[in-house]
Order: C-alpha cells, then structure tokens, then sequence
C-alpha cells in the first residue's frame, strides 16, 4: 500500500442502515456496503454478552452473543512484527480513522418490555486511502471463505479435473463477485487440497492418471500388502521408449534432469563403464560432457605436457569445438586442426610442437568420441541430460530429505 501513503482525502457515504435486530443482518449489510465502495472493516474490540451481564445492570439476551463491536478500516489496523528481520514487502497500514462503533442498546419505551437493537454510533466514514478493485482484491485470502462453503466443493471438484489455474480463477471471480487474483486462486486451491491426506491425494491423483488414454500405473506391494512403490508410464513415455529403446533409466533415488527423465550418464571410469556394459548390453552409455572438458582443464595444466598458456587455450578450444562438432565432418575437420597445432605446424599461433598431448587424445578419447561429441549423441535420445547425475550428492541431500511420494505426481498432474 506504499501508493496509499500520500495524503488523501476520501470521503465514503455512510452505511445507508444504523439501526439491527441481529449481528448478522449488520454482517449483511456491511458485507454489500464493503463491496461497493471497495472497503474493508474488521472488528478490533468486542465485548461478550456473558461479561457484559455480570458486571451491568441492563442485562442483554444470550442470543445476541456480543454487547459491542468497535469495527476500524484496515488500514487503520497495525499489528506488531513477530519477527526480527526487515520487511520487503508493502504494508497494508496508513493510519486511516475511519471507524464506527455498534452497540446493543434497549431502544422500547421506559417501563416496557426490553427491545434489544443494534444501533452504530462514533462513526468517521472519511477515509486517508484510495479505494479501487485493484486495492479490494488485495484483501481477499483463502482463509475468508467459510469452511462450509460450496465455492470449496466446487474448487476441489476443479482440482480433481486438473482444470487451468485460469478456469479456477474465472470461476472464484464469479462465484464470489469480486476480483481474485491469480495467487489468491493458487493459495484457496492449497487450502481444498490440504484438507485431504497424503493418501488420499495419492490415490485421487492415480486415479486421476489411470483415466488418461495410453497411461499406465502399476502399484507394488509386498507380502504384507504394503505398497511399496508406484511406477507410471504415460503416452509420450512409451513413444520415447519405442524409439530410444536402448537409452538406459533408473529410478528416482538420485534426481532427474528438468524434464522428468532419469538418465546414465557416466565419467571416463572404466570400473564404471565395464560393469554397465555388462549388465544392460543393450544400453547405450554416454560420457558426461561436463567431466570431460574439465578432465581436459586439468591435463593441459600438468607438468608432464609442459604447455604454455597459449597451448593451453587453444587444446581447451579444440576440444571444445569437437565436443559441440553435430556432424562428423565438422569433427573431423576440428580434429585434423588440433593435430596441425599439436605438431607445430601453426607458426601463427605457436610454433612450438605439443606431440603427447595429441597422443594423449588418440589413445583415450578419439576412440570413444561418439561418446562425448555432439556429433555421435545426437543419434540418442538424452532429454538433455549431457552430465552425470552426482549420486554422491544426491545421496547426501537424500539422507536429510523426506519427499514425499505424491510430490512427482503432483508436479506431473500440474503439467496436464
């Protein structure tokens, strides 16, 4: 509200009724008066029927449960921080004054029977804020709807059908007559959801994913009936599957890449690259392009190559350039290149021969460059993945975390 902090003169016609039988035709009332002139009171005192007869002589009926209300603008309503830090964001308050007391009050006639009425006094309706529907939606939050409410049915009905945020927000606007907001939308959908368990969510959620065409859920249980594990496999899943068959797929224990797919994808450990080739045969191991180059920083730095900085840089560009080479030409082109340098036949650049760093390359990476290079993975279907996934990472983050199972399927259902 930091726009609200100039000074304003805002003076707002009064409620057009004074005089109630009940609190809640005065919650009506207000309620219409609020949404016209885009307002928002709160009550900041009360007193209850109970304390005010054991201690007044005027006794007031059980029934009205409140002798007063004291109702102020929020904006004229400060609380006090709770925390220790520095607040980024906008506050609400502007010192507004507007405010008015209701008070329940006997209004018959003296020596008749009590007649109990709600009768507003103290009233200042001039306002030191604007007020526009941009300013009112801001008041609005998920906790204000009423538990009992049938908008969170029907909010929870659209959750079911994985309906758009949009369609959810269109539907609130309507249902509630006032602007939401696209977070406000987010946050009452949270709300619906939080009032079911882990389980059932699962369950709806599974449910909800068994009833798409060409998707598949498979539940394990053990002997003991317990579920164990949930796999899915959706339609686009098994397209990839049908014509990537040989890319090799773990579980996920170690993370995914930011498509969802789990991935091999290893360093030059040969220990690493023999057992893989041996277990799934008909897998296709890649090495981590990651790795690679920065196995290659480290070599071209060693004492046994004896490189300047010159030849440092431009064996880094080359392999570089190799590794992004998409055709095989273009690698070869690059490698040939790399070979004239690496023999001194480059005066332009350096003149001095680097014979073993080439052998180097021959022996331990020209054999494998389908591996490593553009050119020779392109052929394969990675869902991006060019680095490993650093398990002794992952394992660690994994001891300290609790994930839930829902969450995947939750992000899933979030897409669809």
């Amino acid at each position: 509200m930091t726009n609200s902090r100039e000074d304003v003169v805002n003076k707002i016609a009064a409620l057009p009724q004074l005089v109630f039988t009940s609190w809640s035709e005065l919650n009506e009332v207000l309620k219409s008066y609020c949404s016209r002139h885009k307002l928002l009171f709160r009550a900041r005192d009360t007193q209850t029927v109970r304390k005010h007869n054991s201690s007044k002589e005027f006794k007031i009926p059980i029934e009205m449960e409140y002798s007063y209300k004291v109702f102020r603008c929020t904006h004229g309503c400060h609380q006090k921080s709770r925390g220790a830090g520095h607040c980024t964001t906008p506050v609400r308050f502007t010192g507004c004054k507007a405010r008015f007391t209701a008070s329940v009050m006997d209004v018959g006639a003296e020596g008749d029977k009590p007649d109990c009425k709600i009768i507003l006094r103290n009233w200042t309706w001039t306002h030191n804020h604007h007020t526009n529907n941009t300013i009112f939606a801001g008041y609005f939050g998920a906790e204000s709807i009423p538990e009992d409410s049938r908008v969170l049915e029907s909010v929870g009905l659209l959750a079911d059908a994985n309906a758009e945020s949009h369609y959810v927000r269109d539907y609130l606007s309507g249902a509630l007559e006032r602007q939401v907001t696209p977070q406000q939308a987010r946050n009452i959908v949270q709300r619906v959801l939080k009032n079911d368990s882990v389980e059932e969510q699962l369950t709806s959620m599974l449910d909800t994913l068994d009833k798409h065409e060409d998707h598949d859920v498979l539940v394990l249980r053990d002997q003991n009936d317990v579920t164990c594990g949930v796999v899915i496999q959706t339609a686009v899943q098994k397209i990839a599957f049908k014509k990537w068959g040989e890319t090799l797929c773990m579980d996920w224990t170690y993370g995914t890449n930011n498509l969802g797919f789990h991935l091999v994808v290893i360093d030059k450990d040969f220990k690493e690259w023999r057992i893989l080739e041996k277990c799934f045969p008909e897998a296709t191991v890649l090495l981590c392009q990651f790795h690679a180059m920065k196995t290659w920083k480290k070599i071209v730095k060693t004492r046994k190559y004896g490189l300047n900085g010159i030849q440092q840089d431009e064996v880094e560009n080359a392999i570089m350039k190799m590794m992004y080479s998409t055709t095989s030409a273009a690698f070869i082109r690059v490698r040939d290149d790399f070979e004239n340098f690496c023999n001194g036949l480059c005066p332009d650049i350096c003149n001095k021969p680097c014979a073993e760093i080439f052998m180097y390359f021959q022996e331990n990476r020209e054999n494998c460059s389908d591996m490593w290079s553009n050119f020779g993975r392109g052929n394969y279907f990675t869902a991006g993945n060019t680095t490993t996934n650093r398990i002794e990472i992952s394992s660690n983050g994994f001891l300290e975390r609790r994930r839930e199972l829902t969450e995947p399927l939750r992000a899933y259902c979030r897409t669809k």
